[in-house]
């Protein structure tokens, strides 16, 4: 069901009516607080219902790339070439770092793309370099390594041609090698998911170009990138596979569902025109189809709630944001393409139900389920969230900031 849009001084935002957050109350004890050395720092709470905002002022600031633990922001900065550093800051004191590391037990970090978290584990590429002998070459090491919350090392594996981590749950940890191929080269790029327990290789394979990792599911598609396919984390073997839209992208969730691009009209060489359906990662049942739709979308989702896909190609003029409620299994609300391109929509992240997004000049919240915003003028709108706090990297991975949320 499509709603009509609410105007944010001169901008439209998002649909249904403005639900206006209520802002806290002060209050407190009048008796003076005890000096500052005696007071214990202590992150906030984590909260149990959806967020209503985001406080103003930044809990801290830094630069690269950054994921959150239960209280600790940590963040993988570059000084140029393969000089970078992994830093954590305690939310509870941010101004003094817990630790920061170049390299543990002999390996460099490695520098290409963003670290993942899977529970206390923080998963990123490493090198080590061999040096000659004499006439004897030296040598070099990739693989993936993984630290303990503290920065010390729990496990490393080599494994040859791997630079980037791409992604993590519980149970996985896939890798990849992201470096460009010269055209016409032989180059037959590695994929491989290790056991994010024990670091073992489950398996490895050639030639693929990965998506993400999906609620088990390995997502990737051809060299052709007209064609995607779900392979089974644990063992490498299909799932399922479909026709997409030459050259589009697949969008993850993290929640099970895969949005993929299908030409609108397949028989048609001429058309750029394409839809986008909602797949399980798991089985490819098709979830929902929005007609109408472009070749890239980009997707959040709780995991509960709804899913919400920002789809952009083709111009401005045919950008789109859509839902699709989880509960109810069909689509529930939509932006047309002049609203978003006149807003500036941007679709940030997902949590308890409510979606955070950044417009031209302001961050909104909104409800994921029936479109309705609920809170807007936000100094921020997180790209992830966790607990009571949620972080904004900016597009380049060069900065970022915590915001602690209101609710």
């Amino acid at each position: 069901m499509k709603r009509g849009p609410v105007l944010l001084g001169s901008v439209s935002v998002v649909t249904a009516a403005l639900l206006v957050g209520c802002g806290e109350s002060g209050g407190g004890d009048p008796s003076p607080p005890p000096p500052a050395a005696s007071v214990a720092p202590s992150v906030a709470p984590v909260p149990t219902g959806p967020p209503a905002g985001v406080e103003a002022e930044a809990v801290t600031r830094g630069s690269g790339h950054a994921l959150l633990t239960e209280d600790s922001v940590i963040s993988l900065a570059f000084g140029g070439g393969d000089n970078c550093w992994l830093t954590a800051q305690k939310l509870a004191a941010p101004d003094t770092p817990a630790w920061k590391v170049k390299q543990v037990d002999g390996l460099a970090l490695g520098c290409a793309g963003s670290p993942a978290l899977s529970g206390s584990t923080v998963l990123l590429p490493y090198g080590k370099a061999t040096p000659g002998a004499g006439i004897e070459a030296g040598g070099a090491e990739k693989g993936v390594l993984a630290l303990n919350l503290d920065g010390t090392h729990r496990w490393h594996t080599a494994v040859a041609e791997v630079n980037t981590v791409l992604g993590a749950d519980d149970s996985f940890v896939l890798a990849v090698d992201k470096r460009n191929s010269l055209p016409g080269s032989s180059e037959k790029h590695t994929t491989a998911v290790l056991d994010v327990t024990t670091g073992k290789v489950l398996w490895s394979k050639p030639g693929l170009r990965p998506v993400g990792l999906d609620n088990g599911i390995v997502i990737v598609t051809d060299e052709k990138i007209d064609k995607v396919t779900a392979l089974d984390a644990a063992t490498g073997d299909e799932r399922w596979s479909s026709p997409m839209y030459a050259r589009g992208s697949v969008g993850l969730t993290g929640a099970g569902v895969v949005a993929v691009p299908i030409p609108a009209n397949p028989g048609d060489i001429t058309s750029y025109d394409a839809k986008v359906e909602l797949r399980d990662a798991g089985t490819g049942t098709v979830l929902h189809t929005e007609p109408k739709a472009a070749a890239f979308p980009a997707c959040v989702s709780d995991g509960e709630t709804a899913v919400v896909c920002e789809v952009r190609g083709g111009g401005k003029e045919a950008n789109t944001i859509f839902a699709y409620d989880l509960s109810a299994k069909k689509g529930s609300w939509s932006l047309p393409p002049a609203q978003v391109k006149e807003a500036g929509v941007t679709v940030r992240s997902m949590v308890r139900g409510r979606v955070f997004v950044w417009t031209t000049t302001q961050g909104a919240l909104v409800d994921a389920v029936t479109g309705k915003q609920v809170a807007h003028t936000l100094p921020a709108a997180p790209t992830l969230v966790r607990g009571a706090y949620g972080v904004e990297n900016d597009a380049d991975a060069k900065s970022f900031s915590v915001h602690r949320l209101t609710y």
